[in-house]
């Protein structure tokens, strides 16, 4: 079997033990290893939140733009423009 690859620290060039967190020489942490996981998984959040809100306001405005009522100048509807309905 072959050894494990041993990490190097980038700053002092010293070897890492396999699952350190940080260099036990320096202090560095390792290259590779993400730093800022939960602010990077809020950012992503409060991001999906805020394109969320934007669809949903341009839902609600095309609503009220399709459901308005059409009428003339005068502001009559076309309801209460069409004449009754003819019984015999």
């Amino acid at each position: 079997m072959s050894a494990p690859i041993e990490r190097m620290c980038h700053r002092c060039l010293q070897p890492l033990p396999h699952k350190a967190a940080r260099c036990p020489n320096c202090g560095e942490r390792p290259e590779g290893t993400i730093r800022n996981l939960p602010a990077l998984l809020a950012t992503g959040g409060i991001l999906a939140l805020a394109f969320l809100v934007w669809i949903m306001i341009a839902v609600f405005r095309n609503q009220q733009f399709t459901s308005a009522p059409s009428g003339d100048q005068n502001g009559v509807t076309q309801e209460q423009a069409k004449p009754p309905a003819f019984d015999k």
